[in-house]
């Protein structure tokens, strides 16, 4: 009978019911979230972010992301503070996660704004003299890039290499790497190194402790009049990365600021109104009759049409064209012939342009006979000594046969 009454038990079934259910959860991939997350539109920022929220982070999904908002985020500790309704009545209402690297490009990356170089210095300007530490924490922020304030806390005199010019950043995201010590920060950091009592050991010893960085600077800013920005370090930070790239490239830059050349590239690389004002600039300096028209042709006078497509193409590796040796064999014919030029290199591979807009406007256009004398010349160098025929067979001038290359010769 007791046997018969548990087997009828309606808890028991729904005990089982439970189990069941537990049994048929899935295991999400990455990717598959990843794939989510590249469909959904530009608009749809707060959605993508939603996804890596619950795939990376595992949160309660709604409780938990009702409850968060913008100021739960630190930058500077880089975590996050997530309230649970779930676990409070427990007593554990938050707890702290790390903003972990597939979440981080998601959380503020539209909101960045490039800092000026010249927002920063009269904001320096503006400050008074007994606020030399605070000087050098801007100038740190604007011209070293590092993260705010992690990595100014545990920064010591011990380890600036006054001999290599080189400071040792201590990150507790990716840990340890050195910088250059940039001319930007020089002046204030032999100030602040001549201020400081002996037997200091912190570069930073009040702002290391300080509450919150970003309310005080920003208040500073205010005073010095200057326009406020969004993601007030996060911008700072990026801003410098994107001046060193321009400056001395990427591999550099990813080096001294501590991340990642593809999150970099993505999320660090800011454009600036200088950067369309140059362009512009170089536009208007071009006097091409028309888009869609060539150079003449420097050795045969002619001319021939065109359609314009920007940055032709890339030559090299072949792996951007199904018929590799024909698109080759054809920009190598139209840059002899003087209507492709390039532009640049990316890696081995030539990167092909128009002409009219690589070389400069006063460029002289070379005779047939100097078009001629260029070639073979180059053809020596590269051989050093030749006899006809070889040089004959080594230049591949366009146009000309192999009797019209000896009657050159």
């Amino acid at each position: 009978m007791e046997r018969d009454i548990i087997l009828k038990n309606p808890f028991r079934i729904k005990e089982i019911k439970v189990s069941v259910g537990v049994a048929e959860k899935h295991y999400a991939e990455e990717s598959t979230i990843e794939a989510i997350v590249d469909s959904l539109p530009e608009d749809k920022l707060e959605w993508k972010l939603l996804f890596k929220l619950a795939r990376y982070l595992g949160l309660r999904m709604p409780s938990e992301i009702r409850e968060l908002i913008i100021e739960d985020v630190d930058w500077g500790t880089n975590t996050i503070t997530l309230k649970s309704p779930k676990t409070k009545r427990y007593g554990k209402g938050t707890r702290r996660v790390p903003i972990f690297v597939e979440i981080e490009v998601s959380v503020g990356v539209a909101e960045k704004d490039y800092v000026e170089e010249a927002s920063i210095q009269a904001t320096i300007d503006c400050l008074p003299a007994d606020k030399l530490d605070w000087k050098l924490l801007f100038a740190f922020a604007r011209y070293v890039g590092c993260r705010m304030p992690s990595e100014i806390e545990k920064l010591s005199w011990d380890d600036i290499d006054w001999e290599a010019n080189t400071i040792l950043i201590r990150s507790p995201k990716t840990g340890n790497r050195r910088v250059p010590t940039f001319s930007e920060i020089q002046s204030l950091l032999f100030k602040q190194a001549s201020a400081v009592p002996d037997g200091t050991v912190y570069v930073f010893p009040k702002q290391r402790t300080h509450s919150n960085l970003a309310t005080t600077a920003k208040k500073y800013v205010q005073k010095a009049e200057v326009e406020p920005w969004s993601e007030f370090w996060n911008s700072v930070r990026a801003s410098r990365e994107t001046d060193l790239m321009d400056s001395h490239g990427l591999r550099r830059a990813c080096a001294w600021i501590g991340n990642s050349p593809s999150i970099a590239m993505k999320h660090y690389s800011l454009m600036r109104k200088s950067d369309y004002i140059d362009a512009g600039k170089v536009v208007q300096k071009s006097d091409a009759k028309s888009d869609g028209e060539l150079p003449r042709n420097r050795a045969h006078g002619e001319e021939q049409k065109f359609e314009d497509p920007g940055i032709l193409a890339l030559c090299g590796s072949g792996k951007e064209s199904s018929t590799p040796k024909e698109d080759k064999r054809s920009l190598g014919l139209l840059w002899h012939a003087g209507k492709l030029a390039i532009d640049s290199r990316l890696s081995f591979r030539k990167q092909f342009d128009l002409a009219e807009r690589v070389y400069p406007v006063d460029t002289m256009t070379a005779s047939l006979k100097q078009y001629h004398d260029s070639w073979l010349l180059i053809g020596l160098r590269g051989n050093g000594f030749a006899s006809e025929s070889h040089l004959k067979n080594y230049w591949t001038a366009p146009y000309l046969n192999a009797e019209e290359r000896r009657a050159v010769i």
